[in-house]
């Protein structure tokens, strides 16, 4: 039986991260409860991340940076870290994203208890009520998943020994790289399952490649076509089915956001009054 030497391993990639990075570090060295080690590998950052970095190393002795020099995106950084690994799970976060308190223990307390591989849980936006979650599906299989996105990486924790060298393989140049490890996964008949928490906050700026909508559609439909075989008329359909899914997720967000703040202002007004 093969032995880990720890529970799990926190993989966060970086590149010029200071702006966010000390609130995401902060975030995992706060988890409690569960035997881990952080992994942080830098893409050649010219700002102050790798001192803040090497601050943390200091003080947290299961922080370790690693610097990739031939950095090529997310994905290279990503199964770099999963390489230099010793835990038995992989949990991942991103240099601007921050986990909620006891996420990590719970999460893979779930998954023991229910014998799992590979999970996920809801999430929010950094400046959004705890009340309003995103992802609105309970599963993920193969079907699922080429119809519909909503796996926030940051949220996912996954089996070490699932993440083999042909699954974390990636095409330079390409965005959504999450998407392509979790599909291949699905494939490959591991199923995705949601973990119902709050999980975390994922935090909207300009510079976060999720947000260039256009190179994450383009790289999905390179990826349904390399992977799956799947011919044009069938892309285009799944293309028209997932922006109504995500319509529906982000209305009723807006939604939830809406009435959770009229609820608040309600409150308030009434201990004023008092």
């Amino acid at each position: 039986m093969e032995k880990y030497e720890f529970e799990v391993s926190v993989i966060i990639p970086t590149f010029n991260s200071a702006q966010f990075i000390g609130d995401t570090l902060s975030s995992a060295v706060s988890q409690r409860g569960i035997a881990m080690e952080i992994i942080v590998i830098d893409g050649g950052s010219t700002d102050e991340t790798l001192s803040i970095l090497y601050e943390y190393a200091a003080q947290f002795k299961f922080i370790k940076v690693l610097k990739n020099e031939c950095d090529d995106g997310p994905a290279h950084a990503r199964s770099i870290g999963i390489k230099a690994s010793s835990g038995k799970y992989i949990a991942f976060l991103d240099s601007d994203d921050i986990w909620a308190e006891g996420k990590l223990a719970f999460q893979i307390s779930q998954m023991i208890t229910k014998k799992l591989d590979f999970t996920y849980t809801y999430y929010a936006t950094y400046d959004s009520l705890q009340a309003c979650h995103y992802s609105a599906h309970s599963f993920y299989n193969l079907s699922k998943i080429v119809l519909f996105r909503g796996i926030a990486t940051f949220t996912v924790v996954v089996k070490r020994d699932l993440l083999t060298d042909d699954i974390i393989a990636y095409y330079p140049g390409k965005y959504a790289e999450d998407y392509l490890w979790w599909l291949r996964l699905v494939k490959k008949g591991v199923c995705a399952r949601l973990v119902p928490i709050l999980g975390g906050y994922y935090r909207r700026h300009p510079n976060s490649r999720s947000v260039n909508f256009i190179k994450n559609l383009s790289s999905i439909n390179f990826y349904l076509y390399r992977e799956l075989s799947l011919n044009a008329l069938l892309r285009l359909v799944i293309f028209m089915i997932y922006p109504l899914d995500v319509a529906i997720r982000i209305t009723r967000y807006n939604l939830c956001t809406a009435f959770s703040r009229r609820i608040n202002s309600l409150i308030k007004n009434l201990t004023v009054r008092r």
